[in-house]
């Protein structure tokens, strides 16, 4: 897993209207946060969902928790997410919010 950004308050793809992590409302979702951080700063990927960065994420995640959802939908969404993105081949950008610290 990639290391954890301290600085980000939310993850969030506009065009579904789908929050993949947010530190207000939610349990931190730790790996879901550090693997979207990483493919949204990879100059490669240029901040947007697409079927490469899609596999590049599954792909960092834990084998067993990617084999789950697979099995169980719903269980893991943003690994669904992912999957979802892969198979309909479809290009999302998504914003992340970070806090300055003083």
């Amino acid at each position: 897993m990639p290391p954890l950004p301290l600085t980000v308050t939310r993850i969030y793809i506009p065009k579904l209207d789908y929050t993949v992590v947010s530190k207000q409302n939610e349990e931190m979702r730790l790996a879901s946060l550090a693997i979207f951080y990483d493919i949204y700063k990879d100059e490669q990927y240029k901040s947007r969902l697409t079927r490469k960065s899609a596999m590049t994420a599954l792909c960092m995640y834990d084998r067993d928790d990617v084999d789950e959802a697979q099995k169980t939908p719903g269980d893991y969404p943003n690994i669904d997410l992912l999957f979802r993105v892969y198979n309909q081949g479809m290009d999302l950008e998504f914003e992340v919010e970070e806090f300055m610290p003083k």
